[in-house]
């Protein structure tokens, strides 16, 4: 890999703390959504507290589903994951891993890592559920592939099942109208 020139920016300006962010206008539900994955019109949620949702007409419901697939069991508003989240966004909020590395991802992998009991030595940071599942589909297939195995192809899931929205989660999921 060939060197790279860095242009180092201005410092950024620091992000308002979350009390000082303005209110986003309410918004009622509407009759239909412009959003492809939505089946039906959904309530929009305007505000979020701890397991507490406030919707755009007023209304408060409880998140009895921590993010649907249980993804996200961190609370609808955590007032430290806020700060952590926003002083890294103001600082460095992305980097590509193949051409720079970043504290707060070293440390990451470093505790996963540490408190593995010596199964893992290196963790992978991808994007979503769905990425997750891809990658290991094709470390699984590697895997037995190496191994003088390839017969060695099929996957078991529960039914019903869903594993992610690419072709490859898809394709594990039981998910009986996005298989056909």
């Amino acid at each position: 890999m060939s060197p790279i020139a860095l242009e180092i920016p201005a410092p950024l300006k620091p992000v308002a703390a979350a009390a000082e962010l303005p209110t986003p206008p309410r918004t009622p539900a509407p009759a239909t959504s412009a959003q492809f994955h939505m089946a039906a019109p959904s309530p929009i949620a305007a505000a979020s507290t701890g397991l507490t949702f406030t919707l755009a007409d007023g209304r408060e419901v409880m998140d009895a589903m921590s993010g649907g697939a249980a993804v996200a069991c961190l609370g609808a508003y955590n007032p430290d994951i806020v700060d952590v989240m926003t002083r890294q966004a103001a600082t460095l909020p992305y980097t590509y891993h193949q051409v720079l590395g970043n504290s707060a991802s070293e440390d990451l992998a470093r505790f996963l890592v540490d408190r593995s009991g010596g199964a893992f030595a290196a963790a992978a940071f991808l994007n979503s559920g769905s990425e997750a599942i891809e990658a290991t589909l094709k470390l699984v297939r590697q895997y037995w592939v190496e191994r003088g195995m390839p017969e060695r192809k099929y996957i078991i899931a529960r039914f019903p099942s869903y594993h992610g929205n690419t072709l490859g989660a898809l394709g594990v999921s039981a998910v009986t109208n996005a298989r056909s």
